[in-house]
């Protein structure tokens, strides 16, 4: 089953990613995209508009 607060703003379901149980990553929704590997321009993008994702309009 999908857990749809792992799908991530740029459409990645994070659920899948081998990272999240190795260091405890919550996606980057939960981590407002301060991932572990650095900041993610697509989740600051989408947050400073208030979309849910990159494909809404």
């Amino acid at each position: 089953m999908i857990d749809r607060k792992m799908i991530a703003f740029c459409g990645t379901y994070c659920g899948a990613c081998e990272w999240r149980d190795k260091i405890g990553c919550k996606g980057c929704k939960a981590n407002k995209g301060n991932m572990f590997w650095g900041e993610c321009n697509k989740a600051k993008c989408c947050m400073e508009k208030g979309m849910e994702h990159c494909g809404e309009k």
